[in-house]
């Protein structure tokens, strides 16, 4: 669960697509296909894959639509829903949303009192949440007040703080303290805190790139500190460090950063489904640094992997492994190669003869589908809705 959602903030992006009418579409009937799952004994299973959803109609851009549909998530789950579309909307149209947003912060608040949930933790997920939204609009003192004197588990700890600390700015005149705080917390080296504190370096990473000194002493801080954290992390760390290069046209260091990557990935032993999931990403930044005829070749290296190799991934994998290889391939505009994998993965999945790892890969699909695909490939869609109209027991 913390190494899931510390991938989630690794990998969101702001969506480069609108929300187009096919995209909101397939997203509504990923969700509905969610809700096929009876809730008993299914609940978990059916309320994550509708969050899911929730998230990428919000990265679209569909706020209206996720909303809609997380008031549905039958767990506490629709907490996190209601903040998630609050803080949307606030960071989009800001304090002006106030009132278009309150009930679904009254939602959440009423979802996180201790009574209506089964774990502190999932009360006090919902209350971050909701302090991320007030943190949007600048409320900050409203933000923190939320979680004073709560019992955080590791993983929450500094969440809020790190949220308000980027939404107020960090400036070159306290950079150096921000920079001695974060560094003070890796030497702890707990793997949640660690983690915590190398999102916010990479806040400052970005922020301050043009200044050399600062932006090496970042990269340095969270090399030396980031023992114990899982590897797949410090790789997608790298990735995330290079994309920051990209985006200030700073290809040399890019490149630097992309073969550290593709060396650890290389040198990690990792099983088919992780080598995949984790060059393939790499191969997105090469090409993003001018590197182009290897980004291509090292992801159909990975097609060819898969291909080869899928037996030894287990099943309920195989489609969110070549997921992570479709969104590659559509990185370098290889539409044809990205549907095809799309396709290849899902049909592991359809061919189960229970509805919800089904389900699931529906979902995954259509996440990743709607969000990265310059344009709708007809088959992919036919497929996912073909599959999803059958869904049936046994689940």
């Amino acid at each position: 669960m913390v190494i899931q959602s510390f991938l989630a903030v690794f990998l969101a992006v702001v969506s480069p697509h609108s929300a187009d009418a096919w995209r909101v579409d397939l997203l509504e009937f990923a969700g509905a296909s969610a809700e096929k799952l009876p809730l008993d004994p299914h609940i978990r299973n059916r309320s994550v894959a509708m969050l899911d959803v929730v998230d990428a109609l919000l990265e679209l851009g569909a706020t209206s639509e996720a909303k809609r549909l997380g008031d549905r998530i039958p767990d506490w789950r629709r907490g996190m829903a209601h903040a998630r579309y609050a803080e949307a909307v606030l960071l989009r149209e800001g304090k002006s949303s106030l009132d278009l947003v309150r009930p679904s912060l009254e939602i959440a608040n009423n979802l996180a009192a201790p009574e209506r949930v089964e774990q502190e933790w999932h009360r006090t997920d919902i209350l971050i949440a909701i302090s991320k939204a007030w943190t949007a609009v600048g409320e900050f003192q409203k933000a923190k007040a939320l979680i004073e004197g709560e019992q955080l588990e590791d993983y929450q700890v500094g969440v809020v703080d790190s949220a308000v600390a980027q939404a107020k700015g960090t400036t070159s005149s306290n950079v150096k303290e921000r920079l001695l705080e974060l560094q003070e917390t890796m030497r702890l080296q707990l793997m949640d805190r660690s983690q915590t504190a190398i999102r916010s370096l990479l806040g400052l990473h970005l922020q301050f790139y043009s200044d050399e000194t600062i932006r090496s002493e970042i990269e340095s801080s969270i090399k030396a500190g980031w023992k114990g954290v899982p590897i797949e992390i410090q790789i997608r760390t790298l990735i995330t460090l290079g994309n920051h290069a990209v985006q200030n046209s700073d290809l040399e260091n890019a490149q630097r950063l992309a073969a550290e990557a593709d060396g650890m990935v290389r040198s990690a032993s990792f099983t088919p489904q992780w080598f995949i999931r984790l060059l393939a990403p790499v191969a997105s930044l090469k090409h993003a640094a001018g590197q182009e005829g290897a980004a291509r070749q090292m992801l159909d290296e990975c097609r060819g992997l898969f291909d080869a190799a899928n037996n030894e991934i287990n099943s309920v994998y195989r489609n969110r492994t070549m997921v992570a290889l479709a969104e590659g391939y559509l990185s370098v505009g290889a539409s044809s190669e990205a549907f095809s994998a799309y396709l290849a993965g899902f049909e592991h999945s359809a061919s189960n003869p229970n509805g919800r790892p089904q389900m699931q890969a529906i979902v995954q699909v259509a996440c990743s589908y709607a969000i990265h695909a310059e344009s709708e490939n007809k088959e992919v869609s036919a497929r996912l809705r073909t599959v999803g109209d059958t869904l049936s027991s046994p689940w």
